[in-house]
């Protein structure tokens, strides 16, 4: 085998060795946010600070932004901003079993919370804001500010693929690590109602 080969070789194991989730997740920190930052944050729609909306929006931008990964990573499309309404989704193992295929059984077990639907609009009335509006914005905030995010995302689904076959097995090993990531955002983002 020749020199370049080997090193190119070498190079590839390397690098998909070099995902850590532990130490990504180490990685999510909440800087300081100013004044304009927060009104940005809050998808410019209001000119004070409110931490109680605050604290509201980056749950729901932390579960769009990983479901919008995981989704991408699964090839099933992107998932809509907001849901129509709340479901629990906890389905019996008879029901899953009829999934014809493994985006009808990803679909039945995806994960999201009541912030991630229309039903959830009543909670910023106060403000006269658009939850969907918002919701786009908060996104693209985070994007920009803690890009941490959906790249620790991509990558770990990413690397969590490369385990094993696409199947139900999969699905269930991608959720585990899209809560983990979740619970972890979570618990750092949703300090910002302290800045």
């Amino acid at each position: 085998m020749s020199k370049p080969i080997v090193l190119l070789m070498l190079l590839l194991v390397t690098q998909a060795a070099s995902f850590n989730l532990e130490h990504e997740l180490a990685k999510f920190t909440l800087p300081r946010i100013s004044s304009e930052e927060t009104i940005e944050f809050c998808a410019n729609n209001m000119m004070y600070q409110s931490g109680d909306f605050i604290f509201r929006t980056p749950i729901p931008t932390i579960e769009t932004i990983g479901l919008q990964e995981l989704r991408s990573a699964l090839n099933f499309g992107q998932p809509p901003t907001l849901r129509r309404s709340y479901e629990i989704k906890d389905p019996k193992a008879a029901t899953l079993a009829t999934a014809p295929n493994l985006k009808a059984y990803y679909e039945m077990k995806e994960p999201g919370s009541f912030l991630t639907t229309f039903d959830a609009q009543f909670l910023y009335q106060d403000q006269h804001l658009s939850l969907e509006n918002s919701m786009t914005q908060s996104v693209s905030y985070f994007d920009r500010k803690f890009p941490i995010v959906r790249s620790t995302y991509r990558q770990a689904f990413e690397d969590t693929l490369q385990t094993g076959p696409l199947d139900t097995d999969m699905i269930e090993q991608l959720l585990r690590v899209y809560d983990k990531i979740l619970v972890k955002g979570l618990r750092v983002y949703s300090k910002l109602a302290d800045c």
